[in-house]
C-alpha cells in the first residue's frame, strides 16, 4: 500500500488523493511538474513503477473518474470505481482523476520489476 490519506482535504500542503481537485495525466513514479506545482513541490514518488493498481474500498456519492490515455493527452477510458472494484493497470499508460473526491477511499499498490524479482526468488 502506497498511502492511506486522513488528512484535512482543505490542507494544500498534502498530496491531492484526498482533495476534490483533478489531477492532470501522469504516470506514477515519474516526476510531473504539473503535480508538483499543484502540491505545492512536495510530490515524491518511488522510481521505476512498472504496475499501478486501486482497489476501491468505498465509493463517493458523484463519480470520482480515473481517465486513462495512452499517450499523456488524448483519454481513452474513463473509469468510476465504486466498492469492491479494482483497477490494476500497465504503468506505461497514463492516468489522472476528475471529479469530486469526496468519501471514496482507495487502497493504492505499486508493482515494480524489483518486487516482482523478489517475490519469484530472483
Amino acid at each position: 500500500m502506497v498511502g492511506a490519506f486522513a488528512a484535512d482535504p482543505n490542507d494544500q500542503t498534502v498530496r491531492t488523493a484526498h482533495r476534490d481537485v483533478d489531477l492532470p495525466l501522469h504516470r506514477d513514479g515519474v516526476y510531473t511538474q504539473a503535480i508538483a506545482d499543484m502540491q505545492g513541490g512536495k510530490y515524491v514518488e518511488k522510481p521505476n513503477v512498472d504496475i499501478i493498481g486501486m482497489y476501491c474500498l468505498q465509493a463517493n456519492d458523484e463519480p470520482c473518474w480515473t481517465t486513462i490515455s495512452e499517450d499523456g493527452k488524448n483519454v481513452i477510458a474513463e473509469v468510476n470505481l465504486r466498492s469492491g472494484e479494482a483497477l490494476i493497470m500497465d504503468n506505461r499508460l497514463w492516468h489522472g482523476r476528475h471529479g469530486k473526491v469526496g468519501k471514496r477511499l482507495l487502497i493504492r499498490f505499486w508493482i515494480t520489476k524489483q518486487t516482482t524479482a523478489l517475490l519469484a526468488g530472483v
